[in-house]
């Protein structure tokens, strides 16, 4: 103890006498002395005595879908890191953890006094779902936020990605690109998410090629790599050039299925993902892709409900959008005009 408190006052420049009613939190030490010790005692590597460490001011669930999906595993990321900073302790709960369901994981986040709740794509991303689960929690004045979803009449604050915005990026670049027979690959149609996107896809199909309704090519399945094979097989069969797909993941299975019809990505078939999962850039080809403002969403859902907190003030229904942005790599490219005749390219063989 000697010795710390000798380095402590060489390092500092302040009487060991002085220190020594630092650590032990007494009074008559000017503030500017005191933190300028305990900033020392930090950079030092010493742990501060238990009277003088910063005290938690609560606990905040985080519920998400689960932690395999990258894009899950990034929110709970940042806004663990978001929520440290203003002293919030995050309890993370997957919604697919041993079966466990948001109502019972808000259950349990209650009977510990929770001091808010994040919602990452729960319920309320489902269409139709009932408002009242998230109402009787602001009844009983509890800070929720959701994110990447929209329920009307919650009076919550929500952040989310802007869907139309990452669909019109994807379409234009595959335009710029010279494709026509654009095919979207979706999520379940039962996500907010995925209906934005496929009613900004419909729209701008129509506007900007003319095509009919009954030919917009629209394929809806999982959000899994499965889910990608599945939705390609039947947009390649329909002469897609250009896939645009609801995740990442889905994209990775769309790029496999292109390689067991023996097509070559971008050669033969471009293919745009969602999300810009980490580990994206290192498959082949590297994938085109949405980027989510995973950050940005994330630190601006700890602000509100930080901000809830402290004010009292539960939102007013609003919804905060994030513009995405398109990362361009290797999976999406001019389109091929192939003559008559011309047999697509297949991996591991030379073209003729």
């Amino acid at each position: 103890m000697t010795a710390r408190l000798t380095e402590l006052a060489q390092r500092t420049g302040v009487s060991i006498t002085t220190i020594s009613r630092v650590l032990n939190n007494k009074e008559g030490v000017a503030d500017e002395t005191r933190d300028k010790v305990l900033k020392a005692l930090d950079e030092m590597g010493y742990e501060r005595p238990r009277r003088l460490r910063k005290q938690s001011q609560g606990f905040v669930g985080i519920i998400v879908p689960d932690l395999d999906t990258p894009v899950f595993a990034s929110f709970a990321q940042f806004m663990s890191g978001a929520l440290a900073r203003y002293d919030l302790i995050p309890v993370i709960c997957t919604r697919n953890s041993a079966g466990l369901t948001e109502d019972d994981y808000v259950s349990t986040l209650l009977d510990r006094r929770v001091s808010g709740i994040i919602f990452v794509a729960g319920h309320h991303a489902e269409s139709g779902s009932d408002p009242s689960r998230y109402q009787r929690l602001l009844e009983n004045r509890l800070p929720i936020i959701l994110v990447n979803g929209y329920i009307p009449n919650v009076k919550a604050s929500f952040v989310s990605d802007d869907d139309e915005t990452g669909t019109r990026l994807a379409v234009s670049h595959l335009a710029s690109l010279g494709h026509t027979r654009i095919g979207l690959a979706l999520g379940p149609r039962m996500l907010v998410p995925m209906l934005r996107r496929e009613k900004t896809f419909r729209t701008l199909m129509r506007s900007r090629f003319g095509t009919p309704d009954d030919q917009i090519l629209v394929e809806s399945s999982l959000l899994s790599i499965e889910g990608g094979q599945s939705a390609a097989q039947s947009l390649i069969e329909q002469g897609c050039t250009g896939i645009i797909c609801g995740s990442d993941a889905m994209a990775f299975g769309a790029i496999q299925e292109a390689n067991r019809q023996g097509l070559g990505v971008p050669r033969d078939i471009s293919i745009i993902g969602y999300d810009d999962s980490p580990l994206m850039r290192f498959v082949h080809p590297s994938l085109t892709t949405i980027r989510q403002s995973t950050l940005g969403i994330s630190q601006a859902a700890v602000d509100f409900l930080v901000n809830a907190m402290r004010s009292g003030d539960l939102g007013s229904g609003k919804e905060m959008l994030f513009r995405p942005e398109l990362v361009m790599r290797a999976s999406a490219g001019n389109v091929q005009r192939r003559t008559p005749g011309a047999r697509p390219y297949s991996p591991g063989k030379n073209p003729r």
